[in-house]
């Protein structure tokens, strides 16, 4: 059963981390057909050391973008690469747990009608503290009905490559949260969702990640929410809570933190 796994780097991410992203890939119960690492644009000579020393231990394949075009060129050149029917998605700072690919394997085997299927999450700190476990809706009509909260977590997952490639893959205009459009255009062409109940992967996760969506890109997100909600038929409420993660960043940075708690309470992914 052999699988493809999409990996992206850029010069941004720790090499520390990504290094130990690799080295969960080596120690699989089920080894990779091929790691399809996507260069988005040159790396540090501390990452390229990373990757040279795993490309022993590992079937890595490389390409690359000559400069940096943003996560949805690269998995879109990365998807390209791929040579197999199922592609596992991963990020170079999270780090899969032993089992992951063969458990995501066996699960799309037995359940041919599944397109995209993720898994539960547990969240780890940069010094490798466990947080939370991210548990998110099993069946796919509980996914589609919260597909506004984007109940998927892209780097657990893994999709058929024909679906992505049919649909036009990821939309390159968007800097942040390509997975969210994806999912929402995979639901409108009849794309059949499921998670699995385990921690098949541990995800990188601390505050300072809230930074990163300024109000900008929170609206973003909103509106690419509030689009696919309404293209879905759910209901109003829901298109209108797309909006909510921009609300929340235009509070200062003490409570934007308490309303993401409070956020998550009520998420498909707490």
């Amino acid at each position: 059963m052999p699988c493809s796994v999409l990996l992206p780097v850029y010069s941004g991410d720790d090499s520390g981390l990504l290094n130990e992203a690799l080295k969960s890939l080596a120690q699989q119960t089920m080894m990779p057909a091929e790691v399809i690492l996507v260069n988005d644009g040159p790396l540090t000579d501390l990452q390229e050391k990373m990757i040279h020393y795993h490309e022993c231990q590992l079937p890595i394949r490389r390409c690359g973008n000559d400069s940096n075009q943003g996560l949805a060129s690269a998995l879109n050149l990365g998807l390209k690469h791929c040579s197999y029917k199922y592609v596992v998605r991963m990020d170079a700072d999270d780090m899969c747990a032993p089992n992951r690919i063969e458990r995501q394997l066996e699960f799309m085997y037995a359940n041919p009608e599944i397109d995209i299927a993720g898994s539960f999450a547990r969240e780890v700190n940069r010094n490798g503290e466990l947080g939370a476990t991210r548990r998110v809706p099993l069946e796919h009509a509980a996914i589609i009905s919260m597909l506004w909260t984007c109940p998927l977590l892209h780097p657990t997952v893994i999709f058929r490559k024909q679906l992505i490639e049919s649909l036009g893959g990821y939309d390159n205009s968007l800097r942040r949260r390509q997975d969210y459009e994806l999912w929402f255009r995979c639901a409108r062409h009849g794309a059949t969702f499921a998670n699995i109940p385990q921690v098949l992967l541990y995800y990188r996760f601390d505050w300072s990640m809230l930074r990163k969506q300024t109000p900008r890109l929170a609206f973003q997100q909103g509106r690419v929410g509030y689009r696919g909600a309404s293209a879905l038929g759910l209901a109003y409420w829901k298109r209108v809570a797309c909006f909510a993660p921009f609300l929340r960043s235009m509070l200062p940075g003490r409570f934007e933190h308490w309303a993401y708690q409070l956020m998550r309470r009520f998420g498909p992914r707490s």
